[in-house]
């Protein structure tokens, strides 16, 4: 069953079938749910590029002594990338991407990314996946509304 609206009228018949398929893409939005893991990955390529700038506020500095081992073993590596696994599981194809009716997830794999996004006793917290920029926000309530209104995707 769609909504529980119903008009009685001449001129209602027409936005009453505008209101069924509304609410059929609210019971399922699986197709945007790929547009927007997208645009999740490219945030990260902008979060990476900015040394965590654009979701988190920057990440902090190596300490000496590690940035000095990495400068001669990874050399030109900026933060967070030493392999470059955790920045192609977020930033690239190689992270989670599993999509249903009711929730998107969107992340990674790697295993050591949780230490990095809450820090430990000894490294402090360089988050991942911060708050996303409103102006972001704004953007993937669009593509939603877009959606959910037009059919678009």
């Amino acid at each position: 069953m769609g909504t529980g609206l119903i008009f009685a009228g001449d001129g209602f018949k027409a936005f009453g079938m505008v209101l069924e398929r509304f609410s059929q893409r609210i019971e399922d939005p699986t197709p945007v749910w790929d547009g927007l893991a997208d645009r999740f990955v490219e945030l990260q390529k902008k979060n990476f590029a900015s040394e965590g700038s654009t979701m988190s506020g920057g990440w902090s500095p190596l300490s000496p002594k590690y940035g000095a081992w990495k400068a001669t073993h990874y050399p030109g590596r900026p933060i967070l990338v030493r392999t470059g696994d955790l920045k192609d599981s977020l930033a690239g194809t190689l992270g989670i991407r599993e999509f249903n009716r009711k929730s998107m997830t969107v992340g990674t794999q790697v295993a050591y990314a949780a230490f990095h996004q809450n820090g430990t006793r000894n490294m402090p917290a360089r988050r991942l996946i911060g708050d996303i920029p409103v102006d972001e926000q704004r953007e993937w309530a669009k593509v939603l509304q877009r959606y959910l209104v037009e059919g678009n995707t």
